[in-house]
């Protein structure tokens, strides 16, 4: 009986997810959170997305991963490389951002100089040093060597650098309500990718700790740190939108804000104090070469 309430036909399931996110959409959008029927809502849709969650886990375990990969190898020379080597593949999945990452820059710098926001061209400004971030950590890990060592330590200051510029768009949100706007259920959209970018992040950190080199170690940084940077626009976007408008909700934010603050600051310090260990095994990959 258990068996057949939670591992539904994949096609009632489909029709389960559809009319489960229609009545959480018309929830929202006609306010009716607090109406009796939304609580109906609210147990059907958790009941929809525990047995999705199931079935998913469910369909993974089938899959042998090792054997798929192995296929898949043997058809793309690309691919092959993207499960062989693990720099690649991390390298790879990096430089995905970057497109949306100057789109994003460009938008809101141009944007925020129309209507004379400092917030928003803050905003763009931090994305163009994100950008910049990245470009130049791929670029050193192309070339690899000594140009590896100076595309590091240049990232780590610029990303010491960012902290600066965070710092002013934290006080600029306590003290002018300044937040990102988060139109309808997009904000649970934004904070269903900002906690994903989070575990992720962190994830990656922990998968390739072992990788000793310069552009590894500095990319990861700026991954965890923006992730966190994320979660305090998150929070700002939110408190905005949910939020009372009260003195203890900005001082949260603020003190949220100025923790991953100096996080960026030291982070990117900590990276160039780290760095003599990994000049030395470069060294020593050279000389067995």
């Amino acid at each position: 009986m258990i068996k057949k309430v939670v591992l539904v036909h994949p096609l009632l399931l489909v029709l389960l997810v559809i009319l489960s996110s229609s009545s959480l959409f018309c929830i929202f959008y006609y306010s009716l959170e607090k109406s009796l029927i939304s609580y109906f809502c609210y147990i059907f849709s958790f009941y929809t997305l525990s047995i999705f969650v199931i079935r998913v886990v469910s369909v993974i375990k089938r899959i042998d991963i090792k054997e798929e990969k192995k296929r898949l190898s043997d058809k793309n020379k690309v691919l092959e490389r993207y499960f062989s080597d693990q720099k690649y593949h991390f390298f790879l999945l990096f430089s995905v951002s970057i497109p949306v990452n100057i789109l994003y820059a460009l938008i809101k710098t141009i944007y925020g100089v129309v209507i004379n926001s400092h917030w928003i061209i803050e905003n763009g400004i931090y994305y163009i040093l994100l950008t910049m971030m990245r470009l130049i950590v791929i670029e050193g890990a192309k070339r690899g060597g000594k140009k590896e060592i100076v595309a590091t330590r240049i990232s780590s200051f610029i990303l010491s650098l960012s902290s600066v510029l965070y710092l002013f768009m934290v006080l600029e949100m306590y003290y002018n309500a300044s937040a990102p706007n988060y139109p309808g259920v997009i904000v649970y959209a934004a904070a269903l990718y900002s906690f994903v970018k989070v575990g992720t992040a962190i994830k990656g950190y922990i998968s390739i700790r072992n990788i000793k080199t310069p552009a590894i170690k500095v990319a990861n940084t700026v991954k965890v740190s923006h992730a966190f940077v994320s979660l305090i626009f998150l929070e700002s976007g939110m408190l905005n939108i949910f939020g009372s408008g009260g003195k203890d909700e900005r001082t949260l934010l603020l003190v949220s804000g100025i923790v991953v603050a100096i996080f960026l600051l030291f982070s990117g310090v900590a990276v160039c104090i780290n760095l003599k260990d990994s000049t030395s095994s470069i060294s020593k990959e050279t000389r067995k070469k």
